[in-house]
């Protein structure tokens, strides 16, 4: 270890400009393939994804506003007396004659 302050600031100095290209991957690395170009990636991603939960969170919310459970219950219901009122309607118009 270096003792007098020049020879520690040089270590200094050659250690951020290590971890620089660290970080960068060095000049002869395209941007995309850095570690900073790869985190911007991510980061894309994950706003990416962050977006289409939100997306699907309020196609859901839309979708349950638009029918309820008692709608569909009540959907059902009508639907099954619309079955079975000729059925209905022929058993009483049968037994009349």
């Amino acid at each position: 270890m270096p003792t007098d302050d020049a020879a520690k600031l040089a270590v200094i100095e050659e250690t951020v400009k290590n971890l620089y290209e660290l970080v960068n991957s060095g000049p002869s690395v395209p941007w995309d393939q850095s570690i900073r170009g790869r985190l911007h990636r991510v980061t894309q991603y994950i706003d990416s994804e962050d977006k289409l939960s939100e997306a699907l969170r309020e196609l859901k919310r839309e979708r349950t506003k638009r029918w309820t459970r008692g709608q569909q219950a009540l959907l059902v219901a009508f639907g099954a007396v619309s079955l079975a009122t000729p059925y209905v309607l022929l058993f009483f118009h049968g037994s009349t004659h």
